[in-house]
């Protein structure tokens, strides 16, 4: 904003306070004398930036429109689990004793139960053991014991697919 005046900045403020949808404007300038300006715009809340390069102007903006889209994430499947039999033991409820089938289970992965196809819950896995220890993942061809943070309900031909959320990047 070249040569912007007492004027110009009250209507900027008054245009984002009717309009409430913006909490700080932000006004670009380029390469010019704007200590009055800078004054008024302070003394209104605004940021008011100079750059001698519009490049410098370009990226910034584009750096601040990147933070204010919200994060993509995609679903990588991680473990196709079956569900041989049911244990139920005092203190913990159900746990599911499992035969990983193909991929790798690991212990922070999330976990889709599959019954006759249809997925009737997703949840977060609380425990994966091996032979009585805690263990971070199990490869395919071995089994193991899985229960689930909010659901116990397993029955023997579940299906738990395991996937993980990555962020990626814009």
């Amino acid at each position: 904003m070249a040569g912007a005046s007492m004027k110009d900045i009250k209507l900027r403020v008054k245009s984002v306070q009717s309009t409430m949808q913006i909490t700080k404007a932000m006004e670009l300038a380029a390469s010019s004398k704007l200590r009055r300006a800078k004054e008024n715009a302070e003394r209104e809340g605004v940021d008011l930036r100079t750059y001698r390069v519009i490049y410098d102007a370009i990226e910034e903006i584009q750096t601040a429109m990147k933070g204010m889209l919200a994060p993509k994430f995609v679903e990588t499947d991680t473990a196709r689990v079956e569900v041989r039999q049911v244990y139920k033991i005092s203190g913990v409820g159900s746990v599911a004793g499992c035969y990983v089938v193909s991929g790798k289970i690991s212990r922070n992965d999330l976990v889709r139960v599959v019954r006759d196809g249809i997925v009737i819950s997703e949840d977060k896995m609380s425990s994966l053991k091996r032979f009585k220890d805690n263990v971070k993942d199990v490869a395919a061809g071995f089994e193991c014991g899985i229960t689930l943070e909010k659901f116990n309900d397993f029955k023997e031909g579940d299906i738990f697919e395991a996937y993980q959320m990555t962020e990626t990047s814009k």
